[in-house]
């Protein structure tokens, strides 16, 4: 099983019990372990483009679950682990699920190491009401 289905196949596992209705955004919190990379979804009932602690409001989260990749994954660049983790965000959204609709639904959908700076999949325009 390569990376991608095995992240779909989480994301769509901790995404089977929906997120309560009020919730608007999705952030996907990464941190480092020992020895690899630990991805959270967590949900936002408010959403602020030009905040980016909206990401820390944590209306909704998949905890315990989370999403383990060994950092040796991306050569041990937390660089290529954000960009290789964001491609695995998009890939989810391309692929037909519950879980996919309902993240496009949400008004934002954002990645980024925890206590570092978002990286937007999906955002609104500044003009568009949050």
């Amino acid at each position: 099983m390569n990376n991608q289905q095995s992240f779909n196949q989480w994301l769509s596992s901790v995404l089977t019990e929906e997120p309560p209705a009020a919730i608007i955004a999705f952030n996907f919190n990464i941190s480092e372990a020992i020895t690899h990379y630990a991805v959270e979804v967590c949900g936002a009932n408010q959403f602020d483009i030009e905040n980016e602690d909206w990401a820390c409001d944590e209306s909704w989260t998949c905890r315990p679950s989370e999403y383990e990749i060994p950092f040796n994954y991306f050569d041990s660049s937390w660089e290529k682990a954000l960009e290789g983790l964001v491609q695995l965000v998009r890939g989810y959204l391309e692929t037909p699920s519950p879980g996919a609709n309902l993240l496009k639904n949400a008004q934002a959908i954002a990645i980024g190491f925890v206590d570092g700076e978002l990286v937007y999949v999906k955002r609104p325009n500044k003009s568009q009401p949050r």
